[in-house]
């Protein structure tokens, strides 16, 4: 199917999170490239990318040194082991149909100090909130509801996630987005009245998206 070039771009907010030490990277849904050829840009390093669309996948040959056509959670668990400084999954996880297995099957593909860098978008933003208060839910060709998204996370839920798989969060924050207002102030009166805790809900429902950073665990160690 043809690309369509305004949804992909270099995700400096993604490679932010990519130390500069990393030296082996795996980009999961590389797209055309755009984001490992901003890294080997920026360091000396490989990049590997997996990608489900064919004709991304061909785009990206001509910028990162080597792509997997097809779809990880058919292809992980033929990934090499102990290859990969960083691995990256940027808006991937809420695509797939099993991502518990996923990423408990890329633990073993992390080098000694490698871990996971994500983005995953939080259902619990206001534009999805004020959605379901009005009775409708809609999906969309991109954003919070993509019609595209298999799975659905709040912070919560993506903390759940990992923990789950085998992994320590270190570091998780927000990417606050406004753009369908603030939950109004009757709403969190009423909240507050009825017990919830009206300042969390407030507060998450400008998230639009949490990155996290994530180290393995041995196995039988606690999250």
């Amino acid at each position: 199917m043809p690309i369509d070039w305004s949804y992909y771009t270099d995700r400096p907010d993604v490679r932010g999170l990519v130390r500069d030490s990393c030296r082996t990277i795996l980009d999961l849904g590389c797209g055309p490239g755009l984001v490992g050829e901003a890294l080997k840009r920026s360091r000396p390093c490989r990049v590997t990318g997996v990608e489900i669309n064919r004709e991304a996948a061909e785009e990206a040959r001509r910028r990162i040194d080597e792509v997997i056509a097809g779809d990880i959670e058919q292809l992980v668990d033929a990934l090499p082991a102990r290859a990969y400084d960083c691995i990256l999954a940027a808006d991937v996880l809420e695509h797939l149909r099993d991502p518990w297995r996923v990423l408990r099957a890329l633990r073993r593909c992390l080098a000694h100090g490698g871990y996971v860098v994500a983005s995953v978008p939080n259902v619990a933003h206001w534009c999805v909130l004020k959605g379901l208060l009005e009775g409708d839910w809609v999906y969309q060709p991109q954003g919070l509801l993509d019609a595209t998204h298999l799975r659905f996370f709040t912070r919560r839920g993506i903390v759940r996630l990992f923990e789950s798989s085998g992994y320590r969060i270190q570091q998780m924050a927000p990417m606050v987005s406004p753009i369908c207002g603030e939950v109004p102030a009757v709403i969190l009166e009423g909240l507050r009245s009825a017990g919830f805790d009206a300042d969390r809900v407030r507060d998450e429902a400008t998230h639009w998206v949490y990155y996290v950073v994530a180290y393995p665990v041995a196995d039988g160690e606690g999250s």
